[in-house]
């Protein structure tokens, strides 16, 4: 009841011109973290299980195998491809599901929503020291109302925990840069974890330790131009640049151990495989026919801007405006800071430079190798919470210093409506939120349809089962039902009971046909068409009786 008496005050002070109070929006913080935290514990049955999981599930109990029999059971080492990246998050899942009380999967899911959960409070630790309490609290607003983080953030065990190490990893070369060249030995042994266990769950995470390098330098460069600590002589410089060099060699020997503890072909040949492993995944191509713009595209061929323009059509409206503005709230902020205190702007650039790195580098990498990706953001997730932040501190700066009331109120007017139209939008969604457009760009999925992707990952499958399963008066007449699907056997077989269902891989045995549009399946297969999953008048699942 205090946190909610607070939050009136602080709506209070902010049309009085008081300005913003900061324990209110720490408080209001808290309370979203508790609410994001309830929301999760009520709905994380509801997610189905998508083509991936099975045989990320199957990797997690390999890895623990692998380290049960002290090394010997090597399964793990081999196992498909997943043997490339790290098992943490499979290898904990399974230890999860040791002691809980919910299926298998849906442990799974809930341990994936914590880290999506993880990931909103580290939004709001690296907004919060970038522009204080209140860009913290909206960055932890707009990230747990981004639609597509959020679907994924329910049964995604590879993209979502690494999109939260990633931040975290940001988030502590961030907190690093008003130490420089000294860094703590607690922050240089934070900075190796987090980076480590980002590659513990893939490779990948490697170019953070480059991102490290560049930090450490840029950092030194905006320390001495501001001069804070100035250096007196030459044989100084080269003292402060020998300590960095050393804090990097501990931060990358620390991130390099961290990895192999949860990567077992990793281990195998320590200093060898995991190079493998990374050139592996660099050179990899992988031909799928994706839904780009109305026309089926194989991945290979796909636009450059593929990755662009999913960002644009997916990210809430709120988030859009905050980029928009961004570059322009920036300069104006640092112009308008330097004047009075050039050190702690130059400082305030070196922490910005971390967070745009984070998000450009990937970006252009991707353009530039033209790396050939599919199902829309999923493989860059990574990069939506940094860019939450700084669409927040855009929005947060709008707020501050000397504003009039109108500036503020209209402000605080759009940003609330935009929110809550993302609110109920990601509430008629559930639980397809990953499946969500903006109406900016994308037109809404209703425009959307069609011209992208919407269920490409079977999320549907488990309503259609659980709409099968209620209705199976009508269909079963004292006899076992034959099904099959166009996705993995586990998204439908999971839901439908084994003693009145059976589900069948030969499509031409199978009385039941449950097929999502992706790759145009439901038109694959003759049948009458006896239901139609559908979100926001959108069809997304059919269901066909073929006898």
């Amino acid at each position: 009841m205090v946190l909610w008496v607070e939050q009136l005050l602080a709506i209070r002070d902010l049309f009085k011109g008081q300005g913003f109070r900061p324990h209110y929006w720490n408080s209001l913080a808290y309370i979203l973290f508790i609410v994001f935290f309830i929301v999760i514990l009520l709905t994380f049955p509801d997610y189905g299980i998508t083509w991936d999981e099975r045989v990320q599930n199957q990797y997690g109990k390999l890895v623990v195998k692998f380290y049960s029999s002290f090394f010997r059971n090597r399964e793990a080492t081999n196992y498909g491809d997943l043997y490339l990246y790290g098992g943490l998050f499979d290898s904990m899942a399974y230890l999860l599901n040791r002691i809980s009380p919910a299926g298998e999967y849906e442990s799974r899911h809930l341990l994936n929503a914590l880290f999506g959960l993880a990931g909103v409070i580290g939004v709001f630790k690296l907004g919060r020291s970038l522009g204080g309490p209140l860009a913290g609290f909206l960055a932890a607003l707009f990230l747990v109302l981004t639609p597509r983080y959020y679907g994924h953030s329910f049964n995604n065990p590879k993209d979502i925990p690494f999109a939260v190490f990633y931040l975290y990893s940001i988030y502590y070369m961030v907190r690093s840069v008003d130490f420089l060249p000294r860094i703590p030995r607690g922050l240089v042994l934070k900075l190796g974890v987090f980076i480590g266990l980002a590659m513990g769950v893939r490779v990948g995470g490697m170019v953070l330790l480059g991102y490290l390098a560049l930090f450490l330098i840029i950092g030194e460069i905006c320390r001495l131009a501001s001069g804070r600590n100035r250096v007196q002589s030459a044989s100084g410089l080269f003292l402060d640049l020998g300590v960095l060099a050393a804090r990097f060699l501990v931060i990358g020997a620390v991130a390099y151990g961290v990895m192999l503890i949860f990567w077992p072909w990793g281990q195998v040949k320590p200093l060898v495989n995991p190079f493998l492993g990374l050139f592996h995944l660099i050179n990899k191509e992988r031909n799928v026919m994706v839904l780009f713009e109305g026309r089926q595209i194989s991945s290979l061929e796909l636009p450059w801007y593929y990755t662009l323009r999913w960002l644009s059509i997916t990210l809430p409206s709120f988030v859009m405006a905050g980029l928009i503005l961004g570059p322009l709230v920036g300069l104006w902020r640092f112009r308008d800071s330097g004047g009075k205190d050039r050190t702690k702007s130059l400082l305030f650039l070196g922490r910005i430079s971390v967070i745009v790195l984070g998000i450009v580098f990937p970006l252009c990498y991707m353009i530039y190798r033209r790396v050939p990706l599919y199902d829309e953001v999923r493989h860059m997730l990574f990069v939506i919470p940094p860019i939450i932040v700084l669409s927040s501190l855009a929005i947060a700066t709008l707020f501050v210093g000397k504003k009039s009331r109108i500036v503020i109120g209209v402000t605080a007017a759009l940003v609330l409506c935009s929110v809550s139209f993302t609110l109920l939008e990601m509430v008629r969604l559930h639980p397809n939120q990953y499946i969500f457009f903006n109406d900016l760009f994308g037109g809404g999925l209703q425009k959307a349809a069609g011209l992208y992707e919407t269920d490409y990952w079977g999320n549907s499958y488990k309503v259609g089962a659980e709409w099968l399963v209620a209705q199976q008066n009508e269909f079963y007449q004292g006899r076992t039902l034959k099904v099959t699907s166009c996705s993995d056997s586990l998204s439908t077989s999971y839901y439908l009971p084994a003693d009145r269902f059976e589900y069948v891989e030969k499509r031409e045995d199978a009385d039941i046909f449950l097929a999502t549009t992706r790759f145009n399946c439901h038109n694959t297969m003759p049948g009458r068409i006896i239901h139609v999953v559908m979100v926001n008048d959108v069809p997304i699942l059919y269901i066909k009786i073929r006898r």
